[in-house]
């Protein structure tokens, strides 16, 4: 069996026991093995912290141990010291870093296959199959003359949507005393997909697996509804509703008394208003095959709907500020394709 980064095999023993072996993958989805050992470690300890305090349904960690070939450490690494690491005080602290990250990213890395004016085509826009590839067919030709998602324009896209989330934060007053909950900052599965929650006939979850990237969040995020099959793919309102509910009653049967606060008013206004966190996560951490859908959503939270975020997109390119940046990847784009170019004469 494999995964995006481990592969597993399942071990049979002689009195019907199975247990599941996991190793990292050593292709393409290949970490460094000392960053690998790390995420193995956070994610044993992971576990026996959620089999202590909580009743998630989890799996029993046995043996767990680093890899004893060092051929691939990576002894040194960019540290990213502009990107805050936390711990937060704050959501707008935790955000801000996101951002941050985002900014990082959008000059430097490859974006692929992020294209904000011309989004991956949904299934759901289109009335068969056959149109729908059409269009998948036109947006691969569309993005590769120019090679388009990793150019200066595309890139430049990306650094006025970071630039303008601050703002948009900064004008989000959400009145959520986050403060007065108990744990401002709870522990979130970061990728709650189909296929790492496991269920039995009759639908009970019997487990939930692969807590490697888990993290503390802001609530608004834990409280979001997952995406299933996917993490990208919101759920349709029948099923918010259902989850919302379900948290509701799971929260009065289950929470210790010290944790009623879970129930507040605040904590109930989080969970009925989970669209902009929804939205905002997903976007900062590219899990999505339309940012501009999503971005679209954060900005109508605070403009007016004459506030049309085209033309803003537009205004804010002739900035001089972006003139200047945009004149730089540029350069920056040509000794790339002129490098590749030599590449490929020799």
């Amino acid at each position: 069996m494999n995964g995006s980064f481990n592969w597993a095999v399942t071990v049979q023993f002689e009195d019907d026991g199975e247990w599941i072996m996991r190793s990292p993958r050593s292709d393409y989805g290949q970490f460094p093995s000392e960053l690998s050992g790390r995420l193995l470690a956070n994610e044993a300890s992971t576990l026996k912290y959620l089999g202590k305090v909580t009743d998630i349904p989890i799996p029993e960690v046995y043996s767990y141990r680093e890899c004893m070939s060092r051929g691939h450490i990576l002894h040194e690494r960019y540290s990213l010291d502009e990107v805050p690491r936390g711990p937060f005080a704050t959501e707008s602290e935790f955000y801000n870093s996101l951002i941050t990250a985002v900014l990082h990213h959008a000059e430097p890395l490859p974006l692929t296959p992020h294209c904000f004016v011309a989004p991956i085509p949904s299934r759901e826009d289109y009335e068969n199959d056959t149109a729908h590839q059409d269009a998948c067919d036109l947006w691969n030709g569309f993005v590769a003359i120019g090679d388009r998602i990793d150019s200066a324009e595309n890139r430049l896209d990306y650094i006025i949507v970071g630039d303008s989330l601050k703002d948009i934060m900064a004008q989000r007053t959400t009145g959520y005393l986050t403060h007065s909950l108990p744990d401002p900052f709870p522990l979130h599965h970061p990728d709650s997909n189909a296929g790492n929650i496991f269920v039995d006939d009759d639908f009970n979850i019997t487990s939930i697996i692969d807590w490697s990237f888990c993290s503390s969040v802001p609530l608004a995020i834990l409280l979001a509804p997952p995406g299933l099959p996917q993490s990208r793919y919101a759920l349709g309102k029948d099923l918010i509703k259902v989850f919302r509910e379900g948290y509701k009653e799971t929260s009065r049967l289950k929470c210790h008394i010290e944790r009623q606060s879970f129930l507040s008013s605040d904590a109930l206004a989080i969970l009925e208003d989970s669209e902009f966190s929804w939205s905002l996560i997903r976007l900062l951490t590219f899990e999505s095959t339309d940012d501009l859908r999503l971005f679209r959503t954060l900005w109508n939270t605070v403009h007016t709907p004459d506030c049309d975020l085209e033309s803003f997109i537009i205004s804010q390119r002739h900035l001089p500020h972006y003139v200047r940046l945009y004149e730089k990847m540029q350069v920056e784009d040509r000794h790339i394709a002129e490098h590749q170019m030599a590449k490929g004469l020799f």
